[in-house]
């Protein structure tokens, strides 16, 4: 079942990673179920994974918009990856996004790699995470939760996931990027892909990210490709030095995860026609949603619960969007728009 996100994000999470390419379907190899949800993905082991012992380096793909669902029929480079990755020696891992999940959230990424941990035999120290479009956002988005999980990143047409929805006009020069979050991941090695004529996340969201990069004292390599619009994978998945240069990188700072210090109010808050509640189970915060109007507002699946996840101190994380702690009052945003809540 689908929900609706209204006129301006439905129009925005139409175009974004819609250059989707069909696939044939590759075999499922595991499931995993992530907060009442199925987390399904694709897994691709090296030729030499069964008669060794030793540690792999793990690839995580998160796809674009296009290729959400649950038949896990993956296009957008998918196949282009899978024709290097493995053969490095990389476990390549290739999830899908459900359809009722608006963005690749923090949790949803992170979940799904201690699933993969438990099952196979990866090297903690050499976790890259890369996307196209929407997975490109998501990419950044999950790092800036746990940079301290990740030896490399790789964002193709994509941008900061706190202001992916930032955008006025198709081809606009620039967004805007969260300095403060952008200089949690400066450290992280990243490579940046960018189609030049893109019209659906423009050229600039790239520009801007790598010049965080710079300002934090980092250094983000930027790739441009000066012919391609929001096909910029198509050139990017076929760079062997990006499966080289993955392949070199290795993260020196595992510790334990941080514990974040933030807090919501429980209660019942009020968006658009929509009711969400915030409570405590299982020693963890939730919101449950239910839908209070007609077809003529936005709204969310009735009737379902989620959890909530500390992203920063006065932000959580959770499949839907992210809840906020503003001067206001709690705010709820998606796809980088927030709106601040009225308490029932």
């Amino acid at each position: 079942m689908k929900y609706r996100l209204g006129l301006y994000s439905a129009v925005l999470l139409s175009v974004l990673g819609c250059a989707s390419q069909p696939v044939s379907k590759i075999e499922q190899l595991a499931e995993k179920v992530v907060d009442s949800n199925a987390s399904r993905y694709q897994i691709h082991l090296p030729s030499d994974y069964e008669a060794s012992q030793a540690p792999y380096p793990l690839l995580v793909f998160l796809h674009g918009n296009g290729d959400k669902g649950s038949d896990m029929q993956i296009g957008s480079g998918a196949n282009l990856l899978l024709q290097q990755a493995p053969q490095k020696g990389f476990v390549v891992a290739i999830p899908q996004l459900p359809f009722d999940h608006a963005q690749w959230s923090p949790e949803v990424v992170h979940t799904l790699i201690d699933d993969i941990e438990t099952r196979y035999r990866i090297d903690p120290g050499k976790i890259s995470l890369g996307g196209y479009s929407l997975g490109g956002f998501g990419s950044l988005g999950a790092a800036m939760a746990q940079p301290e999980r990740f030896a490399a990143l790789f964002s193709i047409a994509g941008g900061d996931p706190l202001h992916l929805s930032s955008w006025t006009l198709p081809g606009q020069e620039s967004m805007p990027v969260d300095q403060a979050m952008m200089c949690r991941i400066a450290d992280i090695p990243t490579w940046i892909f960018h189609g030049s004529r893109d019209l659906i996340v423009p050229v600039g969201a790239a520009v801007e990210v790598n010049m965080a990069y710079q300002s934090c004292g980092g250094e983000a390599k930027l790739t441009i490709y000066s012919e391609r619009e929001h096909d910029a994978w198509m050139d990017a998945l076929q760079e062997p030095a990006l499966y080289d240069w993955l392949w070199q990188q290795r993260s020196h700072s595992l510790p334990d995860k941080a514990e974040i210090n933030a807090k919501i109010d429980e209660g019942s808050y009020r968006y658009a026609d929509s009711q969400l509640t915030i409570f405590s189970k299982d020693e963890r915060l939730w919101v449950r949603v239910d839908h209070l109007g007609d077809d003529s507002g936005e709204y969310f699946i009735n009737g379902r619960e989620f959890v909530l996840a500390p992203f920063t101190e006065k932000r959580f994380s959770s499949q839907i969007g992210f809840f906020e702690v503003k001067e206001q009052g709690l705010a709820f945003g998606r796809l980088g728009v927030f709106h601040l809540l009225s308490e029932e």
